[in-house]
């Protein structure tokens, strides 16, 4: 965890510069989680989101894949400019356990890579709204409490999407009785 924790820093330094370098402890160890798993399923979202786009089989999961760029590039945009501002800067990269359900995904095409994203999408926005939910009831940051808040009816959106383009795909799938 130490590593990590200098890794962080040490790309916030890069990134950010002098204006970065001092450390800000204001934010509670809830807050830097809820930052920092925030920030990399972000990243996740935006990767996948591109994948679906560019390899998806069906229209509704190349446009939700293209709303999932749109909506959490924006969400991204807000979360990290909270973040700088506690010395806190997004991931270089995903971290492992995200980078291997990417992974899973780009070998994947058409109907293929429908079938796995979707349940998948499902999934993450389930723990993402209640991550967000629980932010917003527990945090200690006004300014992440208020960002959660606001965040969180997009994210249902998105999950009512992924269960009914889900359900579209596991209707299509069954076979029909004779």
């Amino acid at each position: 965890m130490r590593s990590f924790t200098t890794a962080v820093l040490l790309a916030a330094l890069v990134a950010g510069g002098p204006a970065l370098a001092q450390s800000d402890t204001s934010l509670s160890d809830q807050d830097r989680s809820f930052t920092t798993t925030a920030m990399a399923d972000g990243m996740l979202e935006v990767r996948l989101g591109t994948l679906a786009k560019n390899q998806g089989g069906s229209e509704a999961v190349k446009t939700f894949g293209q709303r999932m760029v749109s909506d959490h590039e924006a969400i991204n945009r807000q979360l990290e400019a909270i973040a700088r501002k506690h010395a806190m800067a997004p991931p270089a990269e995903l971290p492992a356990t995200q980078k291997t359900e990417a992974d899973k995904l780009t070998a994947l095409r058409g109907e293929e890579f429908d079938t796995a994203y979707m349940p998948m999408m499902v999934e993450d926005h389930q723990k993402d709204i209640e991550a967000f939910r629980k932010q917003a009831r527990q945090g200690s940051n006004p300014e992440l409490k208020a960002f959660a808040e606001q965040n969180v009816a997009t994210l249902e959106q998105h999950l009512r999407q992924a269960r009914e383009i889900h359900a579209s795909q596991s209707v299509a799938a069954t076979p029909k009785k004779r």
